[in-house]
């Protein structure tokens, strides 16, 4: 019986992870924010023209909002598209599906590091139920695919396929910013404590290579350009004490285990990035693994403390998404402290931990699937796409249609959607090609006398209320408040 139950728990926590990451995927977060906006316009036009947005031919840096996106997460949503089309849902499946993966992974790393089938089984389903792991499996976030590359990377490196490691580890490099800071110390801790050192020396060669065009993109393209402008350096202060802070504020309780990252696209906010009920088995963790230590034990820590200086380099930290890697750590370290609790507590103890870790579930659940949507509506932009789409819809009955700066072209490109080959060759002016123009709502705004004569739709943010005007529509968010305004002359 016991031969059969193990897998058959692994499997149930598969199709768990599958169903918290899958469930209302496109309902919840409620909208597409403008970089997952961006991802999908910029994987659309890859698939129709070979060329980014601005028109350029297969690159290795996507421009986007004055900054670069790295390549990796928009050529597997043009992929995605080509299995779903150009929908909401295809640019959220590659991090979804990286998200059920990791656990996955995971629970074969945990297995390899410490041969134990009961740690690895608890590690993934730590995994599978993490706000944390849960909240960037949800929308089209690239630190998520970088986590599965890199977490699948050191599988293979305790393996010994050392090519194929380094590969993965390059993989997520082409994916996330912030892999460049914690990978080379993850990197050199395996290198130190698991290598063949001779066997290394060609794989090694061929990831450098593999790194040169992202490099050179990364150094001479623009590509620092966010990095710069979010240094910790820009912050007023003592450098040193700044990153001190940075770095230390990832630990903090509050951020852990009660409030999480306070931006509204990286966490409920209502509890921490971990459960409570882990805060107990990261102390037996800690003592476990450092009673006696063992190489399983320095990658475990390496994790959390490599994972979580990305946010310490920037001037906003403690910072959930950047700091993803670490997030894999915490959840070993909570099940390296539950096994041996395991071992030392009577079945009543165990059964009302079980009890806890589903009740803290059920409130993790009903705080995202019923709350979250409507309270951070804003923040993922919710009611653009509605906008765009009601547009595209009476659009045939007007000479112009004036747009106040609320409406991101971005969406306009994606919903109605536009031909990247009319947006390359504009030069990337949406007023050259479309019906609309985008206007100032202040003073001296006056369409009744500009377009007299003419009929014309004018669509204004939501606060902004005009009853001479005649009202055709007033888009709302899923919070309930008004986003647009559509008025017509």
């Amino acid at each position: 019986m016991k031969k059969f139950l193990l897998p058959a728990t692994f499997i149930l926590i598969i199709v768990l992870a599958f169903f918290l990451r899958f469930y209302h995927l496109t309902l919840d977060p409620p909208h597409l924010y403008w970089d997952e906006a961006s991802i999908a316009y910029n994987a659309y036009s890859i698939n129709q023209t070979e060329k980014d947005e601005w028109g350029a031919a297969a690159p290795v840096l996507f421009k986007a909002f004055g900054e670069y996106k790295f390549p990796a997460y928009i050529y597997l949503t043009a992929a995605s598209q080509r299995l779903f089309g150009l929908t909401d849902f295809a640019v959220r499946f590659p991090s979804a599906i990286a998200g059920v993966l990791i656990v996955v992974v995971v629970f074969f790393l945990t297995k390899e590091l410490f041969g134990n089938l009961i740690t690895a089984l608890l590690s993934s389903f730590f995994v599978a139920v993490s706000p944390w792991a849960l909240q960037f499996s949800r929308a089209g976030f690239e630190a998520n695919l970088a986590v599965l590359l890199i977490v699948s990377g050191i599988y293979f490196f305790l393996r010994k396929a050392y090519l194929i490691s380094l590969m993965l580890i390059a993989a997520a490099l082409y994916t996330y910013q912030a892999a460049f800071v914690s990978v080379p110390l993850v990197l050199l801790l395996l290198i130190i404590s698991f290598s063949h050192t001779k066997r290394l020396i060609l794989p090694l060669i061929v990831f450098a290579v593999v790194l040169l065009p992202l490099a050179n993109a990364y150094l001479f393209s623009g590509g620092r350009a966010r990095a710069a402008s979010e240094n910790f350096l820009n912050m007023a202060g003592n450098p040193v004490t700044n990153l001190t802070n940075n770095y230390v504020a990832n630990f903090s309780l509050d951020y852990l285990f009660f409030h999480g990252d306070q931006d509204g696209r990286h966490s409920v906010k209502k509890i921490g990035e971990l459960y409570l009920w882990q805060l107990p088995l990261i102390l037996a963790g800690c003592y476990v693994l450092l009673r006696r230590p063992s190489k399983a034990g320095a990658l475990v820590f390496g994790l959390i403390l490599a994972g979580s200086l990305p946010p310490a380099l920037t001037t906003v930290s403690p910072h959930a998404l950047r700091g993803l890697l670490a997030m894999v750590g915490w959840q070993l370290l909570s099940a390296s402290g539950a096994v041996w609790l395991l071992a030392k507590t009577p079945k009543f103890w165990r059964l009302l931990a079980i009890a806890v870790i589903g009740y803290a579930l059920i409130i993790y659940l009903n705080l995202y699937w019923v709350n979250y949507p409507a309270a951070y509506a804003a923040d993922w932009q919710d009611g653009q796409r509605q906008t765009v789409e009601y547009l595209k819809r009476v659009e045939g009955n007007y000479s112009e249609i004036l747009v106040s700066q609320d409406l991101n072209p971005i969406y306009i490109f994606l919903y109605w959607p536009v031909d990247p080959r009319v947006v390359q060759d504009s030069g990337h002016n949406e007023q050259t090609f479309l019906k609309f123009h985008y206007v100032d709502l202040g003073g001296g705004f006056d369409p009744v006398k500009q377009y007299a004569g003419r009929k014309v739709l004018v669509v204004t943010p939501g606060w902004y209320n005009n009853e001479s005007w005649t009202i055709l529509r007033a888009i709302k968010s899923a919070s309930g408040d008004y986003v647009f305004r559509i008025y017509e002359f």
